[in-house]
């Protein structure tokens, strides 16, 4: 009777312990989620994140070198290396790139390689261009703010510490400068606090101050007005600035264009030595 009694409780434990796991695998199945997809280079997957109805309405083409983040639940992607987003007429490469698809949000950043930053954002759309250290980006309005950006306007170079994107044509710039030096470390620089940049048209600032060789001269203006494009416009005639052993540093030709019209102009130059008088 009392081995009965064992082979009874020995019976009912097991059966308890078998419906236990039925039950945990089943609430496991039903409850789990899947939050991220780690995709190696060579790797490929298929898949259909949903959306909201304020996302973007228009494919998005995205690649990367290193390896793909798909963060399912936040409907997130983010790309290392060599990364490339292509949307509309949109074309952005970085280091990393992330894509936010329910705020229609793009995140950009350089990557550092042996302590040297590296495939910063290049950011291509229309006829604005320009190279930057970080940016976020709404590819559904198209504004946008960026980090020190590095842009060729007209025959000259624009530099901004903190960019404003407000549409395809229009730029906001604080603590930047302008110059027709090509590198990204001018030799000299007419700086300002404030600009607002129309891209192939003008640039126009409050007050400017000219500096060379990261020195600041005594030289300034109340206001700048810069032409990028083309067609003749008014606006300052960039100088040429370099250092003579006789005169010290120089500004030659600086002075300003007047375009009354298609048939009449007029430029008025002068060159400046901080050793001597120019004319």
């Amino acid at each position: 009777m009392q081995k009965r009694a064992y082979l009874l409780f020995i019976l009912l434990l097991v059966d308890f312990f078998v419906l236990l796991g039925q039950n945990l695998d089943t609430l496991l199945q039903n409850n789990l989620v899947l939050d991220s997809i780690i995709i190696q280079n060579g790797d490929t997957v298929k898949t259909q994140i949903a959306k909201s109805s304020q996302a973007i309405d228009k494919k998005v083409d995205y690649q990367c070198k290193d390896s793909l983040v798909m963060e399912m639940k936040d409907k997130k992607i983010t790309l290392y290396e060599n990364a490339k987003v292509v949307y509309d007429n949109l074309t952005l490469t970085a280091g990393i790139i992330k894509i936010d698809f329910d705020n229609n949000l793009v995140y950009a950043y350089g990557i550092y390689k042996d302590s040297i930053y590296s495939e910063r954002p290049n950011f291509n759309q229309g006829n604005q261009s320009f190279l930057a250290d970080s940016l976020v980006y709404n590819i559904k309005t198209g504004k946008g703010l960026v980090y020190s950006v590095f842009s060729k306007q007209g025959d000259g170079y624009l530099h901004g510490k903190y960019v404003k994107r407000e549409n395809d044509s229009v730029i906001l710039v604080k603590t930047g400068g302008f110059t027709t030096c090509e590198l990204e470390h001018p030799h000299y620089i007419i700086r300002f606090d404030k600009a607002k940049v129309v891209t192939d048209k003008e640039i126009i600032t409050g007050p400017v101050w000219l500096e060379v060789e990261d020195i600041t001269m005594p030289i300034g203006l109340p206001l700048g007005f810069f032409p990028t494009r083309t067609k003749r416009q008014s606006g300052i005639l960039l100088p040429t600035v370099g250092e003579s052993a006789n005169r010290g540093f120089y500004l030659e030709n600086i002075g300003y264009y007047f375009g009354f019209s298609d048939y009449v102009d007029l430029a008025l130059r002068g060159d400046i030595y901080t050793r001597g008088a120019g004319l």
